[in-house]
C-alpha cells in the first residue's frame, strides 16, 4: 500500500492548521479526554470541524489527519491505519468527512 499521498495530505493539512492560531473552543474538551478509544463531533458545516482536527493533528508526529473523501471508495481505513501506526507511530488518527454511504 503506498501512503504517498496520505502522508502529503497530513502535511497540508498540518501546514494549514497555523493559518488557524485561535484553538476552537472543544480543543480544551479533547485533551482532556485523551485516552479514548473514539470521539465523534458533529456539527453543521461551517462551524470548525475540520479546523480543530487540523489543529490537534499540527505539532503532534503521532497524529495523522485523514480526510476520508480523499481517499478511493474501495480503500481499506482499517488497513491505512494500522500501516500508519506500525511504519509511522501513528497513535492519533483524526478521520474528516466520514459520510454515510447506501447500500454499504
Amino acid at each position: 500500500m503506498d501512503l504517498t499521498s496520505i502522508l502529503e495530505l497530513d502535511r497540508l493539512a498540518k501546514k494549514d492548521a497555523a493559518n488557524y492560531p485561535s484553538p476552537r473552543l472543544l480543543m480544551a474538551e479533547l485533551e482532556r479526554e485523551r485516552g479514548r478509544h473514539y470521539t465523534g463531533i458533529l456539527g453543521p458545516r461551517g462551524v470548525g470541524k475540520t479546523v480543530l482536527l487540523k489543529q490537534l493533528a499540527a505539532g503532534r508526529p503521532e497524529a495523522f489527519y485523514l480526510s476520508l473523501d480523499t481517499l478511493a471508495r474501495d480503500t481499506d481505513i482499517f488497513e491505512v491505519v494500522r500501516k500508519l501506526h506500525l511504519d509511522y507511530g501513528g497513535r492519533l488518527f483524526l478521520l474528516d468527512e466520514v459520510h454515510f454511504q447506501p447500500g454499504i
